[in-house]
């Protein structure tokens, strides 16, 4: 936790040494930047991410296999996770915003990696949360409490019910843990976290080769939602077909009847005539009259 606090002051710095008119003034500005970088990677990481690190790289490393997010896409189980690959490049783009002495622009970029960062500590609460609560180990309840610690301020800043959820599942001697309740008050809070539930990812269980039950990653979750609205499409497209064929139907007999009606009064007149004709002595002047 006090890493990732001083990550975040050092990029604050880097906004507070940031000085638009100044072309000489932007030293200060990119050490403390390069510095927030050095904190979060570490040395140990050396050039190429190896896993030997001990900082927030190398949570994010450790994690992304657990929830299968590696790599660019992040749907892989190996490999560099997608949030370090993600924000490496934010931190190179902040560099040269810096640089440029794009003061505003920076001050963008470094939101977006405090709301990137935060992705490994939540994955870090969902993960001790499930083995917590179906294994019991003492050790799940220290690393699941320190972790809740590190995010539930902000948690709290956004929804002060979801913020007590979690703590109350995840506090040291807690009464209980559900997994599903702390899984559940995370997803109402993502949308103002500006994190996508995606990035996340899922419980994966690499020897089975598939997500640990009711830990799939929300897309997936939401793959019943997606049927039930497909189906619901269905079936409004099938009344509305229905209900067309029973009002054309219904305006079908209407036409016949019209029709009918009109056939009657034509036989009718015909009638007529025909008695007109037949009883008068100028025929042939009331028969061209009603021709």
């Amino acid at each position: 936790m006090n890493v990732f606090m001083y990550v975040l002051r050092e990029f604050e710095d880097a906004l507070n040494d940031c000085v638009p008119d100044c072309a000489d003034c932007m030293d200060d500005s990119v050490h403390n930047w390069d510095e927030g970088v050095a904190l979060y990677t570490g040395s140990l990481e050396e050039g190429d991410g190896a896993p030997d690190g001990k900082l927030l790289h190398q949570i994010a490393d450790d994690h992304c296999t657990l929830f299968k997010t590696c790599s660019r896409k992040g749907n892989q189980e190996d490999g560099t996770s997608k949030v370090n690959l993600d924000l490496l490049a934010l931190f190179d783009m902040g560099q040269d915003q810096i640089l440029n002495r794009q003061c505003e622009a920076v001050r963008e970029t470094k939101e977006k990696i405090a709301d990137l960062m935060y992705i490994p500590l939540i994955q870090g609460v969902l993960l001790n949360s499930y083995r917590l609560e179906s294994e019991g180990l003492q050790v799940k309840e220290a690393m699941g409490a320190v972790f809740s610690a590190s995010i539930l301020p902000r948690i709290h800043n956004v929804n002060e019910q979801a913020a007590k959820t979690i703590y109350n599942n995840m506090r040291v001697n807690a009464r209980s843990t559900s997994y599903i309740s702390v899984r559940d008050a995370f997803l109402s809070v993502y949308k103002d976290l500006n994190i996508d539930c995606g990035q996340v990812g899922g419980l994966w269980d690499k020897s089975a080769g598939e997500y640990y039950k009711d830990a799939s990653p929300c897309e997936e979750t939401n793959k019943q939602l997606a049927i039930l609205i497909l189906i619901a499409v269905l079936a409004s497209a099938i009344f509305g077909l229905i209900a067309t064929i029973v009002y054309n139907r219904e305006k079908g007999l209407t036409l016949s009847g019209e029709m009918a009606g009109k056939f009657r009064s034509e036989r009718s007149v015909r009638i007529m005539n025909e008695k007109i004709v037949r009883f008068s002595d100028g025929k042939d002047e009331i028969d061209n009259t009603f021709a």
